[in-house]
């Protein structure tokens, strides 16, 4: 402990430490935690004799019914050893946004208002009613999510605005939450994406601009605020965020309170109000302040360079705060935390015996809404899986790439299984991306309970209690597409489980089937197309195909076939590419259609066989050299933990190579 900075700077550490004091020895967390005694020592000697330590945490810490507690636990660790603040020793959050600190700053939460100013402070109220000349203004804060959609529920809020985001997909307990916006009088939802989960629930649509057709600022997380211009032309009827709002105020009867004309006079004001009793001395004094700008012009505000705030008149920009100890508080000391220690929320018992964890993927943005419109972004990660780790997959008798149905106490979903050492006994890992769009399973926030952290509102996403049962589909279906199917229709053909694969050309949809309904392929294309359809058909020991034709134009290709000749299908989505050329279609009705190899490498379009080629023909032996030959991870690098499983698999199949270079 750094004794001399915690008594020049701090508060509070007397009972920090008489709260953390059940856990004064290593057995202790030991037995909580689950880890090696030998592991936590090593970690407590490095952190104890590293001065320059960066604690990086992001949703796996936050996403928790005591993720504030765990946070306040990292600073106060970083507060005891003076560790804030400093070149290379301070705590670091990964925001799950990349305009997350912007966000803040200007009031983008339920319980915070804009520059930095707070609900129950009077001081901060009386600023704003002088600022806007507006005798009422909101006092206490407002609902975070989970709690917002409970009052809907409730009939407390009889109409919602949902702007840019996905919440039928992205809160825990999410069947419960369509039944809440199926029962809500009045749904409005701003989005750029005609077909979401969410939208389908709209009784008002209105067509708000993308990322890359928006004008305005970001914040990073070192304070940086960019200016974000415009990449695309807006497509359609689609519109700012801010003249949405501004539009929908004035016919609300509040014209004179939103008479902005640009981004830049919405700027302007946000500058003015970062230097609202922000001089030395008041007792509003913040560290965000952006005064040096004054009123910005046009011209000046679309040349304006990166900036780091605070930024005030009398004052130089510097990189670092805190470094000197002086902090936003009323005496200018940190305060400690005293922190109990909580256990998980969703309690394990015999019947749900397994951990449930939950994450993003290197090739997926939330909720697929625009990256699962791209080919090459969903040419790696085709279906939702799960992570299973082989000692759990033996005991539940579930084999690799088997269909797996995962039950919680607030619901079930199917994924695919991967059996992986990736994932510690007892736990398993499951993608949050897949939503009703893109299948009928895949969807783990059925499985969270709505449970939340009482401060920051946010759900334990992390930490699910569940089942695994292995689910036996010995038939299954490719069905390639140039148009995109509805749910309805790929629910009528009656599989267990779907999903939706966007490649080049049209759509491949991956449908399993417990036992084949009668009459399928019969009424597969009058599913599609109606009446108007004549087909091409071929059949041989492992599988039936055929081609559909509508106005004597090819439009859809399938394969049926058993499940334990799943490895030797053709690749269908080669038909879509060539937009079914003739080569193509004679190739995949005689059975001789070549699998494509799959894209570990999206940046540099490095597949499969390309890897393959270097290991087996040109000698490169190690995830380096591999790396090298081929230029796999040099892009982004999220692919290189993919190019090191390829490169596992193929020296566990593979006799011992004597012509290794870098092995």
């Amino acid at each position: 402990m750094n004794h001399a900075y915690v008594d020049a700077h701090t508060n509070g550490i007397e009972k920090a430490l008489s709260a953390a004091e059940c856990f004064s020895s290593i057995s202790s967390i030991a037995a909580e935690t689950g880890l090696e005694i030998e592991d936590i020592e090593t970690f407590y000697q490095w952190f104890n004799a590293t001065q320059k330590t960066v604690t990086v945490f992001s949703q796996g810490v936050n996403q928790s019914v005591c993720g504030t507690d765990k946070v306040n636990s990292i600073l106060n660790c970083h507060l005891a050893t003076g560790r804030i603040g400093q070149p290379g020793s301070t705590p670091f959050s990964i925001t799950g946004q990349p305009n997350a600190m912007g966000g803040r700053e200007v009031g983008g939460l339920a319980n915070t208002l804009a520059a930095h100013l707070e609900f129950g402070n009077d001081a901060h109220t009386d600023l704003l009613k002088t600022f806007w000349d507006s005798p009422q203004v909101a006092t206490k804060p407002g609902l975070k999510a989970v709690d917002m959609f409970d009052a809907i529920e409730r009939g407390d809020i009889k109409a919602v605005w949902i702007m840019a985001t996905n919440p039928v997909v992205s809160l825990p307990d999410s069947k419960r939450i369509r039944t809440i916006l199926d029962n809500c009088p009045l749904v409005v939802v701003s989005d750029c994406m005609e077909h979401t989960d969410t939208m389908q629930f709209a009784n008002v649509k209105l067509p708000a601009q993308g990322w890359s057709e928006k004008s305005g600022t970001v914040t990073n997380s070192e304070r940086r605020i960019s200016r974000q211009r415009r990449l695309l032309p807006t497509p359609g009827q689609g519109m700012p965020d801010w003249w949405i709002v501004c539009e929908v105020a004035k016919r609300m009867g509040f014209d004179r309170a939103f008479t902005y004309r640009s981004e830049v006079d919405i700027f302007n004001e946000y500058v003015a109000q970062t230097a609202l009793g922000n001089k030395q001395g008041e007792p509003t004094k913040r560290k965000l302040n952006l005064e040096a700008f004054g009123e910005l012009s046009n011209e000046e505000y679309q040349h304006l360079a990166p900036i780091q705030w605070p930024h005030t008149l009398d004052h130089e920009v510097k990189e670092r705060i805190f470094s000197n100890g002086q902090f936003s508080t009323s005496d200018s000391r940190a305060c400690f935390v005293p922190v109990a220690h909580q256990s998980l929320a969703d309690k394990q018992t015999s019947t749900f015996n397994m951990r449930l964890l939950t994450g993003r993927l290197r090739d997926q943005w939330h909720t697929m809404t625009r990256t699962g419109l791209s080919a090459s972004l969903n040419a790696l990660d085709i279906e939702p899986y799960v992570l299973v780790h082989p000692d759990d997959a033996k005991s539940h008798h579930i084999a690799d790439g088997q269909l797996v149905q995962i039950t919680s106490r607030s619901g079930q979903q199917i994924f695919k299984a991967r059996i992986s050492t990736d994932v510690s006994i007892g736990q398993c890992f499951v993608p949050i991306h897949w939503s009703e769009t893109h299948s009928n399973g895949g969807k783990p926030n059925t499985l969270i309970a709505p449970k939340i952290d009482p401060i920051s509102g946010q759900p334990e996403f992390k930490a699910a209690a569940i089942n695994l049962q292995a689910i036996k589909t010995p038939f299954s279906m490719l069905l390639a597409t140039v148009n995109p199917q509805s749910t309805q229709t790929l629910n009528r053909l009656k599989p267990i489980h779907w999903v939706k694969q966007t490649v080049d050309g049209g759509y491949v949809y991956h449908l399993y089937f417990e036992a084949v309904p009668v009459n399928l392929l019969n009424d597969l294309a009058p599913q599609l197309f109606g009446s108007n359809h004549s087909s091409l058909l071929s059949s041989n020991t492992k599988s039936r195909s055929g081609i559909i034709y509508t106005n004597k134009k090819p439009n859809a290709a399938y394969v049926l076939f058993d499940a334990q000749f799943a490895a030797c299908q053709p690749d269908i989505a080669q038909l879509l590419a060539s937009s079914f050329d003739d080569v193509d279609i004679h190739a995949f009705l005689s059975g001789e259609l070549s699998v494509r190899s799959p894209t570990i490498c999206t940046c540099k379009q490095v597949k499969q066989e390309d890897i393959e080629i270097a290991f087996l023909e040109e000698g490169a032996c190690s995830v380096e050299k591999i790396c090298e030959m081929t230029q796999a991870g040099t892009g982004c690098g999220n692919c290189v933990s993919e190019v090191g499983r390829c490169v596992n698999q193929l020296l566990i199949d593979t006799p011992f190579k004597d012509d290794c270079i870098g092995g």
